[in-house]
């Protein structure tokens, strides 16, 4: 026993290992996606950030060059013998037809002072039209199909200042946006800066994910079933050995004291002195029948729950005035309580008491409670036996004043082989079958059985089975035709 609860224990711990280990890679990959597809965000929102500066120092040169490269300045400048020889000598390469080539280098190389100069002086401000760099930005982002809600401003380094502000909070704002450096040839040494933030940035990557969240949740829950109901059928597999193994030691202890007390007694009989005295001769006779009838009931009752388990039980069905099933087990009864000092009551107050159903099973199931109730009350027993109509069926409650049930234990005093622990009374003998076979025979009759239980104060067994009919109930019909 001991090495199958190590196997259950080690077969659990793997089966807990490997869900573990599928959840991890899971969430593994699943983390690995997110960041690949904020790196591939990222890198899509500098690309449109960076053409948005491109274009903003591209459109600003084209009016810088409209305005300096006019027609008249063009032929009215005629360069001076110090600029032509601050020239490097890439003149020696041009013909001296190129002269007004080098003429448009020089005009060329003055327009670069010019807007580097210009630059020096000018405010961010009058560099940049908002609605231009509003449309730039939403057309770059388009662009590369980004469609997120945005937060975008222009940042003054010197002045420390933001300004065309596009945001709710600056705070949040300034904390996580990607910053990208305005009109970067101008090398200066403070420039300003294009921010912009996507605060819907990780939901959105997540609503594009959802295809993936819930394909991987689907799979994990179904992992989680799997292995939960693995692991309840390991659970299950090992107290059925266990419940097994203490059964056989019961069934073991049990057989054995009626086979010792019968070889005994034959071994009494076989002696010559004993031979000669009747009396003698008649108790062990008796002892030998005794305890073989006792072998027979418990076989009996081990070969019935072992049927009731294969379906294969017969029922004799007829109708029944369950009353009067009632009060011949109490005459039968009511000894076994009295010799305890005890009092057996009947309280029958149902008005319908015909059932449809096998007398002889009915019996045991009511004598099964009856027996239970008397055992487990230690002290003076007070056993009552109630009925009463309920709906259509007719209600047969077992009220006891013993022991009790704990609540744990409720939910397993059906079990088969199962036994509730008696505490302090150790003469209990039994095979945890009694109401194994009891909840089986009612639930054959179509009916149910209910228990209520408080340590220290007593159970009430409730056992409810269906009236009388002209026809029988559909599932002791099919039970009968598959007998017959």
């Amino acid at each position: 026993m001991k090495a199958t609860k190590n196997i259950a224990i080690f077969i659990a711990t793997l089966m807990g290992l490997a869900f573990v280990g599928i959840i991890g890679i899971q969430f593994y990959w699943i983390v690995k996606t997110i960041n690949s597809e904020k790196e591939s965000f990222n890198y899509q929102v500098t690309g449109a950030m960076l053409e948005v500066v491109r274009t903003l120092e591209r459109n600003e040169l084209a009016e810088e060059a409209i305005l300096f490269y006019n027609e008249d300045e063009i032929d009215n400048h005629i360069p001076s013998k110090e600029e032509l020889d601050a020239y490097e000598y890439s003149h020696d390469q041009l013909a001296e037809s190129d002269d007004k080539y080098a003429n448009k280098i020089l005009l060329t190389n003055e327009f670069i002072k010019h807007i580097n100069n210009k630059n020096k002086n000018r405010l961010i401000e009058e560099r940049i039209n908002p609605n231009v760099l509003d449309s730039l930005i939403d057309v770059n982002l388009k662009k590369r199909n980004i469609t997120s809600e945005y937060e975008y401003a222009v940042y003054h380094q010197v002045r420390d200042t933001l300004l065309w502000k596009h945001f709710r909070n600056r705070e949040v704002f300034f904390n996580n946006a990607s910053s990208f450096v305005l009109f970067p040839s101008d090398k200066m040494k403070h420039p300003s800066y294009l921010l912009i933030y996507f605060p819907d940035n990780t939901q959105s990557l997540l609503k594009g994910l959802t295809p993936l969240l819930l394909a991987t949740s689907l799979i994990v829950i179904l992992l989680a079933c799997t292995y939960f109901v693995a692991l309840k059928n390991i659970i299950k597999q090992k107290r059925l050995v266990e419940e097994e193994n203490e059964f056989l030691n019961n069934m073991t202890h049990e057989f054995k004291t009626p086979i010792s007390t019968i070889a005994l007694a034959s071994e009494m009989l076989s002696d010559p002195t004993i031979s000669k005295d009747r009396e003698l001769i008649d108790k062990y006779l008796k002892t030998i029948r005794d305890e073989n009838k006792r072998l027979g009931e418990m076989a009996d009752k081990i070969l019935t729950t072992a049927k009731i388990s294969n379906g294969k039980m017969n029922f004799q069905m007829e109708k029944l005035d369950i009353h009067e099933v009632i009060v011949e087990i109490a005459e039968q009864f009511k000894m076994k309580v009295e010799i305890k000092d005890g009092e057996l009551i009947l309280d029958l107050n149902a008005t319908d008491t015909d059932i449809y159903g096998d007398k002889v099973h009915i019996t045991n199931v009511i004598s099964n409670l009856l027996d239970n109730a008397n055992k487990y009350s230690p002290k003076k027993p007070i056993i009552k036996i109630s009925t009463e109509s309920h709906n259509n069926f007719v209600v047969i409650s077992i009220i006891d004043n013993g022991v009790g049930i704990a609540k744990s234990e409720l939910k397993k005093i059906f079990y088969k082989l199962y036994r509730v622990p008696t505490g302090d009374i150790h003469d209990v003998k039994g095979y945890g079958l009694g109401l194994s076979y009891t909840k089986s025979i009612v639930e054959a009759h179509n009916g149910h059985i209910e228990v209520e239980s408080e340590l220290g104060k007593g159970s009430v067994f409730s056992v409810y089975l269906p009236l009388y009919q002209e026809k029988p109930t559909a599932k002791i019909i099919r039970k009968n035709r598959k007998q017959s």
